[in-house]
């Protein structure tokens, strides 16, 4: 599975100014690059929201990526969250102490009901 692609998609959420990453296949040091192509293209994204939902797993490289786009999208005043992370990427970023930045969230809806919330 080394070898495998990271697929990411970008979709528009429910709101103005919300984007959806969606993210299927290994995110690891071999295929970050995928993701951080997508993320550099949301400059006017006020809120991001990574779906982890098919990703198997991830290495400390693809968490190293999604530090970099929580660090650049803060600059703009970007809010992010990651979605269907699996028991592997959780305990990866709660090991990392990551989960004060990334808030975790089971699903699309519970993560864009606690923005909307947050509004």
């Amino acid at each position: 599975m080394p070898n495998d692609a990271l697929v990411v998609q970008a979709s528009p959420g429910v709101r103005e100014g919300e984007t959806i990453l969606d993210c299927s296949g290994p995110f690891t040091i071999q295929t970050f690059f995928s993701f951080q192509n997508a993320a550099r293209d949301l400059d006017s994204t006020r809120v991001l929201i990574v779906d982890l939902t098919r990703v198997p797993y991830m290495d400390s490289a693809g968490l190293g990526a999604l530090v970099g786009a929580f660090i650049s999208g803060r600059k703009s005043g970007r809010r992010m969250a990651l979605v269907g992370a699996g028991e592997r990427i959780t305990a990866l970023i709660r090991m990392s102490n990551l989960g004060q930045f990334f808030p975790l969230y089971a699903s699309r809806d519970e993560a864009e009901a606690a923005f909307s919330a947050a509004q």
